[in-house]
């Protein structure tokens, strides 16, 4: 999944992004609010400014 994809999904009302792969992705002032990404990789993404409020991380 691309960013592009990404956003249009979570735009959507799309919420659970588990177990997807986002290493070395990058995601920067992304709107991961309340948003689903257990058990996905953020290894080396690129993160900043991201918001994760809410967001389930483990």
């Amino acid at each position: 999944m691309n960013f592009n994809e990404l956003v249009q999904q979570y735009t959507a009302g799309e919420r659970d992004f588990s177990r997807l792969n986002f290493a070395q992705a990058r995601l920067s002032y992304a709107n991961f609010a309340q948003a689903n990404l257990s058990y996905s990789d953020l290894s080396r993404a690129s993160l900043n400014g991201a918001n994760f409020s809410k967001a389930n991380l483990s």
